[in-house]
């Protein structure tokens, strides 16, 4: 009910009580204190901000005298949503650990496999008063709240302070609280929300859109391709290298597959278009590219089969699981030897000296001794999309529910390199018209990515057959493959009527008129 809504007031300063009293004389008989708690809040978020990219916060709070806390979704303007809240013991790392079906589903298309960690904490004291007529009867109650806020990503920061007076209307009494919250109106100005998670990040000093990689990439048609390139080099690497810490401390899986998807797209643009480089240059950036992906390959292959483990034992039967379950507690230790091998790798001279030579390669300008270092990129850009689509379109041609493994392999490449290419030219095109494309891509990507999990799948399971030969185990890992087996047949045919709506008349001609040739 519109009229039941509390209102809030942020105030400069803690509120003089006797001319609050006062303001409040024609409204109310008398103002007295009932209570006084306390309870600590944090607002969380990933280290990616996945939350904030999709407008959204989370909040932790719990009463001073509470087992529980409540963890409440938001937007960023501190408006509930429409999800339930969730009692809680302890704030969550992960959206698997939350009971609440709605809650975890909601959280789990924002989150992925990134874990979340307290960015922010509120120390709040909240004075409550109730408003009495001459009768003893409340008309409306009062909270009067003291905010200390600190962020908490270092050991000494500033603390900022922060109060405000909320209105409480009751029940019955709606027009005696609509005269307080008019005559408070008049007095405070400055209306709003005790928890509003874009001003307290802003208060904070945290600027997530800075941290992030812009998007699209802000690079301009006429700058020649190989500044183009650099320019872009130097984001991806900056980006990828802001993911070490997370590896070293190894705070969840995504720090690893973020640093490899931007180390990806590093080592996809600059092959796509290498043409644009001198090839001395050339051949020893993509030699120290090649030795980042190969000291850093070993844990992630590890984690993708960990992160595999409750659905790979709920596709078992019962019985074949304690098996399928000690595979994993064996392969969780072989990630511990994984990750300190690779901790030590990116503290070696060996790491050092190719981030030195890619950051200093990054920063330099651009030599144009090439004909494409020297071409405008946005006349590159067009033939490029056209070409990479082509080839998927004649690749196309041979995919059927019979195709081999390795040609759909094959396709998923081209897809990537395609998707690489589009990403790194999005900012040449108008947004809607080239991302329809980007998304259809997706889909096709994601199926052929899917397809590609359960090949790898297969693959790791009949290396352990190899390896752990216990008679429960090789029950459970030959049930297994077979049910992956059987899953990478259904994809397959969902993977040919996707690739013919991509390969179509309609997604050609669409391609052909947004990528014409200059």
């Amino acid at each position: 009910m519109k009229g039941m809504q509390e209102s809030s007031w942020l105030l400069k300063q803690q509120p003089d009580l006797d001319k609050l009293e006062t303001r409040l004389l024609p409204w109310c008989e008398s103002l007295s204190e009932e209570a006084s708690t306390s309870r600590s809040i944090w607002l969380v978020d990933t280290f990616d901000w996945n939350l904030w990219r999709k407008k959204t916060a989370l909040v932790y709070s719990l009463e001073a005298e509470d087992q529980k806390g409540l963890l409440t979704p938001l937007s960023l303007e501190g408006r509930p949503l429409k999800f339930p809240a969730a009692w809680l013991e302890a704030c969550p790392a992960h959206w698997w650990q939350l009971p609440q079906r709605e809650l975890r589903t909601f959280l789990e298309k924002r989150l992925e496999f990134s874990s979340l960690q307290p960015l922010i904490e509120i120390s709040e004291q909240i004075s409550h008063w109730a408003c009495r007529d001459d009768e003893g009867k409340i008309l409306v109650r009062l909270q009067i709240r003291n905010q200390e806020i600190f962020r908490l990503d270092a050991e000494e920061t500033p603390h900022y302070h922060q109060f405000f007076l909320t209105c409480q209307p009751l029940r019955g009494y709606e027009q005696e609280a609509k005269r307080v919250k008019q005559s408070l109106a008049s007095w405070l100005k400055h209306q709003a929300l005790p928890l509003e998670p874009r001003k307290l990040y802003q208060l904070c000093g945290f600027d997530p859109a800075s941290e992030l990689l812009p998007k699209p990439l802000p690079l301009s048609a006429k700058s020649p391709t190989e500044t183009l390139l650099r320019d872009a080099g130097r984001l991806l690497f900056a980006q990828m290298r802001r993911y070490e810490e997370g590896i070293l401390q190894d705070r969840d899986t995504e720090f690893l597959h973020q640093y490899r998807v931007h180390l990806r797209r590093l080592r996809s643009i600059f092959s796509l278009l290498k043409g644009a480089l001198p090839r001395q240059e050339g051949r020893q950036l993509n030699s120290y590219l090649k030795q980042l992906n190969q000291i850093t390959g070993p844990l992630r292959d590890l984690d993708v089969f960990l992160l595999q483990r409750q659905k790979f034992l709920n596709l078992l039967p019962e019985a074949f699981r304690p098996a399928l379950a000690d595979l994993f507690v064996r392969v969780e230790q072989e990630r511990l030897s994984a990750h300190q091998q690779l901790a030590t790798q990116f503290l070696s001279s060996d790491y050092r000296e190719a981030c030195q030579w890619l950051g200093a390669f990054f920063t330099q300008p651009a030599q144009q001794k090439t004909p494409l270092g020297c071409t405008p990129g946005g006349q590159v850009a067009n033939q490029k999309i056209w070409e990479r689509y082509n080839k998927i379109c004649k690749l196309a041609r041979q995919v059927n529910t019979q195709t081999p493994d390795e040609d759909l392999h094959e396709l998923r490449i081209e897809c990537k390199k395609l998707r690489y290419l589009m990403d790194f030219f999005a900012g040449f095109y108008p947004s809607k018209p080239h991302q329809r494309k980007v998304k259809k891509l997706k889909r096709l990507q994601s199926l052929l990515g899917d397809f590609n999990d359960s090949s790898v799948q297969q693959g790791f399971l009949l290396e352990r057959l190899e390896k752990d030969t216990t008679s429960d185990l090789d029950a459970a890992l030959h049930g297994l493959i077979t049910l992956l087996y059987q899953r990478q047949l259904d994809i397959k045919q969902k993977v040919v009527l996707e690739l013919q709506e991509f390969t179509g008349k309609h997604m050609r001609a669409a391609f052909k008129a947004g990528y014409p040739k200059r």
